[in-house]
């Protein structure tokens, strides 16, 4: 009976150890998924008040070349007047302004050379009548009118508040016709945009 009982005692302890080892790995899993969720959430964190420093840079460095008059928006979506949006190549649409003279360019890659050879427009002018505003939400307005042999236009680039993205609204003066272009505003030393040969009409409709 006494051996029994010592049996049965030897089997409760053995048990008792199993379940404790098991309590333990359970514990140190647990741990571990805990430690690699603070360590994903330490580094996006981490990326994201990266990002934010990268942001405001690229906004105070597009602030300094609005300051400079030497820019340019490098542009990826076109929209028309009613609505309509083409994407675009970056390295072929662009708004550049160089002191008193700024260019326009679209370039639509869709196998017609267009007006410019490039599958677009090309028009340049100079400048006049500039404005510089800032909102109460820190977003910048500039604003010019932008005038040549084959463009009258009123050229307002918004660039918005912590980052360089920018839009830049057109509005004709030859058709009372608006066109939206969204990008990103580098100065004019950092862009290495294709400029195509000017041209002397810009066909408001293909993005109308």
């Amino acid at each position: 009976h006494i051996i029994n009982m010592k049996n049965q005692y030897h089997m409760h302890m053995k048990r008792i150890a199993i379940l404790g080892v098991f309590l333990l790995l359970g514990a140190a899993t647990l741990t571990q998924a805990q430690d690699r969720k603070a360590a994903r959430e330490a580094r996006r964190q981490q990326q994201q008040q990266q990002q934010q420093v990268q942001n405001a840079g690229n906004f105070q460095t597009a602030m300094q070349a609005l300051k400079d008059s030497s820019f340019v928006i490098e542009v990826n979506q076109i929209q028309g007047q009613y609505g309509k949006v083409v994407y675009v190549t970056a390295n072929d649409n662009f708004v550049a302004l160089n002191k008193n003279t700024s260019t326009v360019q679209l370039a639509f890659n869709n196998g017609v050379p267009g007006l410019n050879g490039a599958g677009g427009v090309t028009l340049s002018g100079t400048i006049s009548d500039l404005k510089i505003r800032t909102d109460k939400h820190g977003n910048v307005t500039y604003q010019y009118q932008l005038q040549g042999n084959s463009i009258s236009s009123t050229v307002i680039i918004t660039l918005f508040n912590g980052d360089n993205k920018v839009s830049v609204v057109l509005n004709s003066t030859y058709s009372n016709s608006r066109l939206t272009f969204f990008g990103r505003l580098y100065p004019a030393s950092q862009s290495d945009v294709y400029k195509a040969q000017p041209n002397i009409l810009i066909p408001w409709g293909l993005v109308n």
